[in-house]
């Protein structure tokens, strides 16, 4: 469930198919979300009552989104506001929430998973990010363990793609390995970057948080992705950080009985 503060989330939208969808996915998912139409109505609504996060279309009839987000501010500063523009982005959103609400249900049954073949798929996947970003990914030994191959794909290319993304000004370098844990395999994603300050840590798996600020693109969502995905494994995610230097993402995976 989300946080008191970041459970309430307010969804600007003209095109009203797309802010219905948008609404459902999020009430499915235990958000309050309040669904407006213009800029207009929904000021009106922030005069009322707080929220954590806005969802806005920056193509509005009546004010562009960046407008509303100054007066958005201008009532709480605090407000996560995230602003959408055109069908592309639009859709970007709408994946980002479908990914997030799949997360946790997802009806392919769990089955033995070589995760040596998950690596070279997610390597794939981020091949034009690590291209552009002169980024180096090492994989160590990898095992197989008891999982859903499309997720444990998009659990990988969530963190080995913020590893890339959130560099320092130095080639970004991403190690992956593997140990034996009793009954799981733990796995470790290190990168050299700008790290995360420790009383972030507690926040850093619920749904809408970004840490870095608007010079750094995305929902917030996709770290929750991740905690959504290891918990319907059975297992657990944490992770250790020193700013300016490095984080490490640690998290279980169950073994297959033939380990």
């Amino acid at each position: 469930m989300p946080t008191e503060r970041f459970s309430r989330v307010l969804v600007v939208e003209d095109n009203q198919a797309e802010l219905q969808l948008l609404c459902d996915i999020l009430q499915g998912e235990g958000f309050q979300v309040l669904g407006c139409g213009s800029a207009t109505e929904a000021l009106e609504r922030i005069k009322e009552r707080s929220f954590g996060v806005a969802i806005v279309d920056l193509r509005l009839p009546d004010l562009s989104g960046t407008q509303l987000l100054e007066k958005i501010r201008g009532y709480d500063e605090q407000v996560r506001v995230i602003i959408y523009t055109g069908a592309a982005s639009y859709d970007s959103i709408k994946e980002a929430l479908l990914d997030y609400s799949r997360a946790g249900r997802s009806p392919e049954p769990l089955e033995p998973v070589d995760v040596q073949s998950v690596l070279v798929q997610t390597v794939a996947n981020l091949e034009a990010s690590i291209r552009q970003q002169q980024a180096t990914i090492e994989v160590g030994a990898m095992p197989t363990v008891l999982g859903d191959q499309t997720q444990l794909v998009q659990l990988f290319q969530n963190l080995i793609g913020n590893a890339v993304k959130f560099r320092r000004d130095v080639d970004p370098v991403v190690r992956v390995a593997a140990k034996p844990a009793d009954d799981f395999w733990q796995f470790s994603v290190e990168d050299n970057g700008i790290g995360i300050a420790r009383e972030h840590f507690g926040s850093l798996f619920q749904a809408f948080q970004q840490l870095h600020g608007r010079d750094y693109p995305g929902a917030g969502i996709g770290l929750a992705v991740c905690k959504k995905i290891i918990e319907r494994h059975g297992g657990r995610i944490w992770l250790d950080s020193v700013v300016g230097q490095r984080t490490t993402f640690f998290f279980t995976l169950r073994r297959t009985k033939v380990d």
